[in-house]
């Protein structure tokens, strides 16, 4: 839910379809039955689940912090509530707008709701419109004014032109990144091979110092004391077990850059397309991926960009300059040599010097 790209009845699929999420009955000899629409929306409006429980009747009810191990945080629960439609008991919306439940105002904090209006003409003709709008739940004076779902669109639009890429550009950031790939992968072996060699001595050194230790010579700590067999042993487990994770881990990081730079490449490529040609799920959903706190401040969007933006993209235009300079250069080198003509890139060699810092 707080993806923002799913709705309740989604959600609703999901978990009775794929999780088999059923209630449970106190009686014996009633069995237990599908979640039903009310049952997921008092499920999404529980403080329960962030720690707390109400007790009492009518003015009395209060709510009252519980012993119990809360599933989500307090913050996450009114995000949640924002997301149904506003905060307390949610609101069951029936009409779906793509910006809606994922904004909020950038002068008093509330969420963002949207209404459609219809302008009718003298000539009988009508015309609709959506506007977006600060729900004023926090401030009922709150000065922000309507912004038209047009003029929302061209600003989101124009923010995904600054992360929009050429298709040269994808290429070479492809190319790039799977000869990093490569290149890590002969390292990641070498380092790979001496680490298991490591864990293989400690191993053997572990199983002498037990032998060493529980042999008959060994009578009254002869040999080694039990004090200086702990010592031993604790040092060469500590030892082991980072090896172990060193093991396990080994090349994780620089795939899973690889992997995250791949699909950031993608999106940049393709993202305004998808925007401008989507429905409204996949309209929301590109929004949404572009980063946090994504606010409506004099009729004006705001968006925290995703780290990865920021770092990929700070300088997108000259590096677009540089690598269209080196293309042109060298039209026939080989992949190879690619990786060599990208490293005189200034621009985009000072990025993967920062993120091989970071």
């Amino acid at each position: 839910m707080l993806t923002g790209n799913y709705s309740v009845m989604q959600i609703l699929d999901k978990a009775t379809k794929e999780w088999n999420l059923t209630t449970r009955h106190a009686k014996k000899g009633l069995l237990p039955t599908p979640l039903s629409k009310s049952a997921m929306y008092k499920i999404l409006s529980n403080p329960y689940f962030y720690g707390y429980f109400e007790y009492g009747s009518g003015i009395e009810r209060k709510l009252y912090k519980g012993n119990h191990e809360p599933i989500s945080s307090e913050d996450e629960f009114w995000r949640v509530q924002a997301l149904l439609g506003k905060q307390g008991r949610p609101l069951m919306q029936h009409k779906s707008f793509p910006f809606t439940g994922i904004m909020r105002c950038g002068s008093c904090g509330a969420g963002i709701t949207a209404e459609e209006k219809v302008r009718k003409y003298k000539n009988g003709t009508s015309q609709h419109f959506i506007y977006y709008r600060c729900t004023k739940r926090i401030n009922k004076t709150c000065p922000e004014k309507y912004v038209e779902a047009g003029n929302l669109s061209s600003q989101i639009d124009f923010l995904l032109s600054k992360l929009t890429i050429s298709e040269k550009f994808q290429e070479w950031a492809i190319k790039y990144l799977h000869e990093i790939r490569k290149n890590e992968a002969h390292t990641k072996i070498d380092a790979l091979a001496s680490k298991k060699k490591e864990h293989q001595q400690i191993m053997e050194q572990l199983a002498s110092l037990l032998i060493k230790f529980s042999s008959p010579e060994n009578k009254d700590g002869v040999l080694i004391s039990d004090i200086e067999y702990q010592a031993a042993k604790i040092g060469l487990i500590a030892r082991k077990n980072t090896l172990e994770a060193d093991l396990q881990s080994q090349g994780q990081v620089i795939e899973q850059w690889v992997e995250l730079s791949e699909r950031t490449f993608n999106f940049a490529r393709y993202a305004r397309v998808w925007f401008a040609q989507g429905n409204t799920e996949t309209k929301r959903a590109v929004f949404a991926c572009l980063g946090s706190n994504l606010t409506i401040k004099d009729k004006k969007v705001a968006v925290d960009l995703h780290p990865v933006f920021k770092t990929l993209f700070a300088n997108i235009e000259l590096a677009e300059a540089e690598i269209s300079q080196v293309i042109t250069q060298q039209s026939e080198v080989t992949k190879g040599e690619n990786v060599v003509s990208w490293q005189n890139c200034a621009v985009l060699r000072r990025e993967r010097d920062s993120n091989s810092r970071a």
